[in-house]
């Protein structure tokens, strides 16, 4: 839940190019309907570690329910 996110942002400022830190990070922001951020986390993950496929799959899942928020209406 949200108390998770100071921890992965504490462990991000002491480890940097943890590509793992970035992708849980991402599952906390998506999980909490905070796709802009997700989705910075999952290209972040991407770009530490190419080969973290589950990253590129999240990033596609967030994308697709970002154009769905902007097309509900009132979003």
């Amino acid at each position: 839940g949200k108390e998770a996110i100071p921890l992965l942002l504490k462990a991000i400022s002491l480890d940097p190019p943890n590509a793992v830190y970035h992708y849980n990070l991402g599952l906390v922001y998506a999980k909490q309907m905070d796709f802009k951020a997700a989705r910075e986390q999952f290209q972040t993950t991407l770009q530490l570690d190419s080969t973290l496929i589950e990253a590129s799959e999240k990033l596609r899942l967030v994308d697709s329910l970002r154009r769905i928020e902007d097309i509900r209406p009132g979003g």
